[in-house]
């Protein structure tokens, strides 16, 4: 037969367990949270890939910027195809080429905050 002393001792020495041999929630809450993280991370890294992926597909020479916390973003595009065009017609073509980020209840874009869209 064991006794307490043992069992408590066996319970410590488990992967997972404190002192007292109970589970310690908290670190388990911690390490799912940054699991969480690193998921959201890349989720958001891919998401400003798509979109400076998109944007330098669509308008020629462009250089862009993405900032963002994954669902807005505020974004600068410079090329020198913007030259001549107004800033209604720059946006509309900054718009018009992440158009398909943008649509359906789970979209990877929700909201985009800001465009600098400019020549230099």
């Amino acid at each position: 037969m064991i006794t307490r002393l043992e069992y408590l001792i066996m319970r410590r020495a488990s992967p997972g367990s404190t002192v007292l041999g109970e589970t310690d929630e908290g670190a388990r809450r911690a390490k799912a949270q940054s699991r969480a993280a690193m998921r959201y991370s890349a989720r958001m890294s891919a998401t400003h890939d798509a979109i400076r992926a998109a944007l330098v597909l669509a308008i020629e020479g462009a250089e862009v910027e993405v900032r963002g916390d994954g669902r807005h973003f505020q974004l600068v595009v410079i090329s020198a195809h913007f030259e001549g065009k107004g800033t209604l017609e720059r946006h509309r073509m900054v718009l018009g080429a992440i158009a398909h980020l943008m649509r359906g209840d789970d979209a990877a874009v929700h909201a985009i905050d800001s465009i600098s869209a400019r020549t230099t």
